[in-house]
């Protein structure tokens, strides 16, 4: 006579569910550590108008740099002339 088996998987007692828990746990934590420990990509910023304010300006691409977290490139067309004397530059925090 054959007996009746029951394949199931069994049930995980108390202390198995409560370790595999904190084990899932550990690790999404370990691994938004891991995300927010990555460094911030580097933009470069590119300086293309001799005026001090506006669109491609120098003193843009302070600000943007400045609001970009890490460290930024700030490209300055070959052959402008800027005449620092006259801009307001925004001083450097980043």
């Amino acid at each position: 006579m054959t007996k009746n088996r029951d394949f199931r998987t069994p049930r995980l007692g108390p202390i198995v569910r409560s370790a595999r828990r904190c084990f899932l746990q550990a690790a999404f934590l370990l691994l938004a550590a891991i995300w927010t420990a990555l460094p911030a990509s580097a933009a470069t910023f590119n300086v293309s108008s001799a005026s001090c304010i506006g669109a491609g300006s120098i003193t843009q691409a302070m600000s943007d740099a400045n609001a970009n977290p890490g460290e930024d490139t700030i490209s300055i067309q070959a052959g402008l002339e800027i005449s620092l004397n006259d801009c307001f530059l925004v001083p450097i925090t980043d």
